[in-house]
């Protein structure tokens, strides 16, 4: 199975990775890539792998995409989580935003010079965690990168980015695999997975990559928990319940199946496929609920208190259900 070690993007995005290679040896590439996909889509990978592309000192172009050597300085303390000119900045475990005192520290860090003496990289995101302070401090640097410098800014969607700061990047969309592209890497990431074990996971995952590998072989829990999962999003079970029926081990895989089953009412919300049903479920609706399960796992992983985590989660989904179902009506 695939592990955070990869140094590899997602197969269907590797011709995307490639153009990039290519602008960069033209000089060409720009200084701030917004990197836009959804959730479970393979932007921290691509991120990572174009980082570790950027970073090596003898990138082997005889292949396409580009690989890195493996051998040099730089691959050597990029393998090892080591490297000095490799910068991530994400949301602290115990807030909800990237302040502007993080990115000023981010900032200063990059008035160096590069220690290994090549590129220096900065990963930032969610890029829609940035305060408003935050994109401020961050947008001269955009506009003023030093030498050899690139940012890469990572988001779900593009419109929740602020407009100065998407304006001055050059925007990267990932796409999704048909699920036959999908189903040969999962069969080739996970050994031993049979065809249908495969098949089954692609179908619930509805082809978006990472959560069908998470998925993969869960499939009796998934079932209990995707039952779960209707109930709540249809105001058929309370907080109380929902905190009772999750078992405290397994919340975070419940978590998962939530976002999968959001993901896909959004997905065939804003394709027209869903004719219908519950007008309160509007894409703005889905998308909202969907912030709150996500805002829920990073709480979770702060609180050893999970069933408190479900009770909270029961109650919040109720109003923004209710909240929806009151504005379709009046």
């Amino acid at each position: 199975m695939s592990t955070d070690n990869d140094i590899d993007c997602l197969p269907w995005h590797n011709p995307m990775l490639a153009e990039l290679l290519d602008q960069r040896s033209r000089a060409a590439l720009h200084p701030s890539l917004l990197i836009v996909a959804p959730e479970y889509a393979g932007k921290q990978r691509f991120a990572k792998a174009l980082a570790a592309r950027l970073l090596c000192q003898q990138l082997n172009t005889s292949i396409e995409p580009a690989q890195p050597c493996g051998e040099c300085r730089g691959c050597e303390l990029f393998q090892a989580a080591t490297h000095p000119d490799y910068y991530r900045l994400a949301v602290a475990a115990d807030r909800k935003t990237i302040g502007v005192d993080d990115v000023r520290a981010l900032l200063q860090s990059l008035q160096l010079a590069a220690q290994i003496g090549g590129a220096r990289v900065a990963v930032i995101g969610p890029a829609e965690s940035l305060t408003e302070n935050a994109a401020n401090a961050l947008l001269k640097a955009l506009e003023e990168p030093g030498s050899d410098t690139y940012f890469m800014l990572l988001s779900q969607t593009a419109r929740a980015v602020l407009p100065t700061i998407a304006s001055r990047s050059q925007r990267i969309v990932l796409g999704l695999p048909s699920q036959a592209s999908l189903a040969t890497w999962l069969a080739r990431s996970v050994e031993g997975s049979s065809k249908a074990a495969v098949a089954n996971a692609v179908q619930r995952a509805r082809v978006y990559p990472e959560l069908a590998l998470e998925l993969l072989g869960d499939d009796s829990l998934h079932s209990e928990h995707a039952a779960i999962a209707d109930a709540l999003l249809g105001g058929e079970l309370s907080s109380h319940a929902l905190a009772e029926k999750i078992d405290q081990s397994s919340l975070g895989a419940f978590l998962d199946t939530l976002m999968l089953r959001l993901l896909g009412m959004l997905r065939e919300q804003l394709s027209g496929i869903e004719k219908g049903g519950n007008p309160a479920m509007t894409s703005q609706t889905l998308q909202t609920l969907l912030d709150t399960v996500l805002e829920a796992k990073r709480s979770l992983s702060r609180s050893p208190n999970t069933r408190l985590c479900a009770a909270e989660l029961g109650d919040r989904l109720a109003s923004i259900r209710a909240e929806a179902q009151y504005s379709a009506t009046h």
